[in-house]
């Protein structure tokens, strides 16, 4: 065998450059900064990137706190040869030595271009220098500096850092402060934060520092959620008045005849409705499984697909004469068996994948007007109840009226009342998220779920607080953030959104309808409790009603602890609810649901199959997300490295 090709292709590989991994790290970084009279934190940052590899060039990225702004001043390379700086071009960033500064916290600049040659250990120095207003906060007599000189946020160590720190003569640091710091292999994810209190001997008061709020303005603030309690013991008392704080019928005396009275009276699908005053999947798969129950539908469940793709499957046959059937019944059976008299999940899914299908729909209107029936007229909300709102909107106009006597407050005046407005939006929707789960609960325990309503009111008072704590002024005694006034005008705002929470979520039921659902409340938990027993005191006739109380899953999870035994037990065949029904008190006939729910062997509930089409189908749509980030209590930082 020749080895001449061979050994010269080997020698050709050997000989080829190895394409170097991209790495940069610093070498040397140094700052100089000095705390003028005023307050502003001058600073000239030198840094040495050593690059290694394809990089175009560095960043700089600039944490700035509350009441902070950031005024950039130039960017300069120093020339390795002579010692001189070159200050690069603000412009695009298609040529060397040129930077982009948008004014968005962020500087970037091109040290190569894509058609040089890599970096091959290449010590490149720059040199930053900007100022920073509102670096100290002023509390009392105090003035605290609490900044960070180095940049957390970067990609690789520093090996040498280096900090002077000069104060004007009108500070007074304390014993010990550092006006020179050293670092030495700093790793990536750690800063160098300077912090102390400072005391200032200049004349006056310096004017671009953060104010923290007085003791008065402290006082108003707590008045201010105080007077947020005074919705919401209105709330608590007006919720008690209804009979929401009625406990729970005891198990013990939940009988069949009291089961009967108060829930086998009502058919499966309405007890859902009428438990919790929605309509959705769980009624509709409660329907079908009353369906089933009757005779007037058959089922079966088979699973389809691999181990990652398996999907439950439900296939439907009609077994009832469609002229039998009637209502909202008639209605979802000629939507669910649109061809013939046998249906699955996948054919529906495929039927209705572009128009959309919402079988909860069909069953609302008629569900909910069942449930009203015998219920009471509803309780309407006293209109001198809306008078603190009204009262508290006019004294916010008053207060922004005089705020925005000056001029250069409008803005400020405008921005933040959109602010508020949006808080209370958000409140709003929060608060009408809370008040669902709110209707499924009784009893006394309700007291402990109450302090989970100050989540709006938190929500809307937010930005008053963060303007009384995070105000500060430039040179000249220009205010950029609204003063007190405005705060107020915003709190003012923010008290009245609280009384509109409070108003929007609380019930208007009557106390016949509470009562009725705090019975079914009483009948799901001794549902939920008999499906922790082996041998439950239920029926396979009742699963319909498991279904639509929303425990299929518990079902599902009795059977694969306690119904493998049982697993040859025959399917319910012409079973029927009866006022003499008296399983809670004879041995117990529950077989997991029977075999037509999934129970007895089947290795899947039911419930969980029937969800396929009890959910509808979706018309074609698209959703995007995006993320956050976070930052650290001291002032200073970023981050920095190459792109």
């Amino acid at each position: 065998m020749k080895r001449g090709p061979l050994v010269l292709a080997v020698a050709v590989v050997l000989a080829a450059p190895v394409a170097r991994a991209r790495e940069l790290h610093w070498s040397e970084f140094s700052v100089k900064a000095r705390l003028d009279a005023e307050g502003t934190l001058r600073v000239a940052e030198s840094q040495t990137i050593v690059f290694t590899g394809d990089w175009n060039g560095g960043y700089r990225t600039f944490r700035l706190g509350p009441g902070q702004t950031l005024d950039f001043q130039s960017l300069s390379r120093v020339d390795a040869a002579t010692g001189k700086a070159l200050f690069l071009t603000k412009g695009d960033l298609q040529a060397v030595d040129h930077f982009e500064w948008s004014g968005d916290r962020k500087i970037q600049w091109r040290s190569r271009l894509p058609s040089d040659p890599p970096f091959e250990g290449t010590a490149i120095t720059y040199r930053l220098d900007y100022a920073i207003s509102g670096v100290l906060r002023a509390d009392g007599a105090v003035y605290r500096l609490d900044h960070d000189f180095a940049f957390p946020d970067r990609e690789s160590r520093i090996e040498r850092f280096s900090l002077d720190l000069e104060l004007d003569p009108a500070w007074q640091a304390p014993a010990g402060f550092p006006t020179h710091l050293e670092r030495s292999n700093l790793p990536a994810g750690s800063g160098v934060v300077v912090s102390a209190g400072l005391a200032h001997h200049g004349p006056g008061r310096p004017v671009v520092v953060r104010i923290l709020a007085s003791r008065t303005w402290n006082l108003a603030l707590c008045s201010l959620f105080t007077f947020v309690l005074l919705p919401l013991l209105r709330f608590r008392q007006w919720e008690a008045a209804s009979g929401r704080y009625s406990p729970l019928v005891p198990l013990s005396e939940v009988t069949p005849t009291w089961l009967h009275e108060n829930l086998l009276s009502w058919k499966a699908e309405e007890a859902g409705a009428a438990w919790d005053d929605r309509v959705g999947a769980p009624e509709v798969a409660a329907l079908l499984a009353r369906l089933v129950t009757e005779g007037k539908i058959a089922s079966r469940v088979e699973t389809t697909g691999g181990f990652l793709s398996k999907k439950q499957v439900l296939h439907l046959t009609l077994e009832a004469p469609r002229a039998e059937l009637a209502g909202y019944v008639k209605e979802l059976i000629e939507k669910i068996f649109f061809d013939g008299n046998t249906t699955d999940t996948a054919s529906i899914q495929e039927h209705y994948a572009r128009s959309g299908f919402d079988p909860a729909k069909i069953l609302r209107d008629p569900l909910l007007a069942r449930v009203a029936q015998g219920a009471g007229p509803k309780r309407g909300v006293p209109s001198w109840e809306l008078a603190p709102a009204l009262l508290l909107g006019l004294a916010a106009f008053v207060s922004g009226a005089v705020a925005c006597k000056v001029p250069q407050n409008v803005p400020f005046f405008v921005i933040c009342v959109l602010g508020a407005a949006l808080a209370a939006l958000v409140s709003l929707g929060v608060g009408a998220r809370l008040s669902k789960g709110w209707r499924s609960h009784y009893g006394p325990a309700l007291d402990a779920r109450l302090p989970l309503f100050l989540i709006p009111p938190a929500i809307v008072l937010a930005l008053p607080v963060y303007l009384a704590y995070a105000s500060y002024r430039l040179p000249a005694g220009v205010s950029i953030y609204p003063p007190k006034s405005i705060a107020l005008a915003i709190g003012c705002l923010g008290l009245a959104a609280c009384i509109g929470v409070f108003l929007r979520i609380r019930s208007t039921d009557s106390a016949a309808l509470v009562d009725r659902r705090r019975k079914l409340a009483s009948a799901r938990r001794f549902f939920e409790v008999e499906l922790e027993k082996p041998a439950p005191a239920l029926k396979d006739d009742w699963y319909p009603y498991v279904i639509a109380f929303g425990l299929d899953r518990h079902a599902e999870r009795w059977f694969h602890n306690f119904g493998k035994a049982g697993a040859g037990a025959s399917p319910m065949q012409g079973s029927s609810l009866s006022s003499s029904s008296s399983a809670a008190s004879s041995p117990s006939s529950w077989t997991g649901g029977g075999g037509s729910f999934g129970g007895a062997g089947a290795s899947v509930g039911w419930g969980v199959a029937a969800a396929g089409i009890a959910g509808g189908v979706a018309s074609a749509s698209s959703s995007s997300g995006g993320g956050g980030g976070g930052g650290s209590s001291s002032s200073g930082g970023g981050g920095g490295g190459g792109w």
